[in-house]
């Protein structure tokens, strides 16, 4: 993000959160996402 390596998540098994933002400072910038066939995603915002 915002010129940082790229993190690769690899997501299996049993369906859990993945956090993919920690916590501040915050700024702003983009994130991509990519996902394979199949795959459902959600997100949740708080504040």
């Amino acid at each position: 993000m915002n010129g940082r390596p790229v993190r690769t998540v690899t997501v299996s098994g049993v369906p859990r959160l993945y956090q993919l933002v920690g916590p501040g400072p915050y700024q702003q910038g983009s994130l991509e996402l990519t996902f394979g066939a199949g795959v459902q995603a959600y997100d949740f915002t708080f504040g």
